[in-house]
């Protein structure tokens, strides 16, 4: 056979792509049979390794589908995991926002205590202000109780002074009477005022 064989390179191109092939792939081989089936003159055999080949290549197509089918279970695996991962990022963002909530309300809480603690603190001031005046104010009692208390000897020992020099006094006016009743001793020792 010498003249060229009619072959559709565009249903080849067609079902090669069809089948997986993308359609560069298909034009190059369908250029390659192009070339085989024009170039030579094709006998029985060559048919038969054409088959062969195309059967070899049906087996390949075949062998990326399966791929292609394990691609697709392993990829809507992972969109189940992303969707799962989804899911507890919001999860976490969530638990964040609760703690950022917290977190405020421990700072909202913490500046109440802060100024609480302030106030004592100028409340402290103030009463340390005030005991110091206290203080004072006791020490100067204390003083004046001790100046009472030395004037009131004082007046004591002058009341007692006094009393003793009027007793002596008294003394000696009836001992100028001479009465009888004075002599029982009370004229060396007058009477105490305890």
């Amino acid at each position: 056979m010498s003249e060229a064989i009619a072959f559709d390179t565009h249903q080849f191109i067609k079902h090669l792509t069809k089948n997986g092939f993308t359609e560069q792939q298909a034009e190059a081989l369908a250029n390659e049979q192009v070339n085989l089936l024009n170039g030579n003159l094709a006998t029985k055999i060559d048919i038969a390794l054409i088959h062969k080949d195309i059967a070899a290549i049906h087996n390949e197509i075949e062998g990326i589908r399966k791929e292609i089918a394990v691609l697709h279970n392993e990829t809507a695996v992972l969109h189940k995991e992303i969707a799962v991962l989804r899911k507890e990022i919001e999860g976490i963002r969530n638990e964040t926002a609760v703690i950022h909530n917290e977190i405020e309300g421990i700072r909202k809480e913490t500046a109440v205590i802060h100024n609480e603690i302030e106030g004592i603190r100028k409340e402290t001031a103030v009463l340390h202000k005030e005991i110091a005046v206290t203080h004072k104010d006791i020490e100067g009692i204390r003083k004046d109780i001790e100046d009472g208390r030395k004037d009131s000897q004082n007046q004591q020992q002058a009341t007692e002074a006094a009393f003793a020099n009027q007793w002596k006094a008294t003394e000696a006016a009836f001992a100028n009477q001479q009465l009888p009743w004075f002599s029982t001793g009370w004229q060396t020792q007058p009477p105490s005022l305890a």
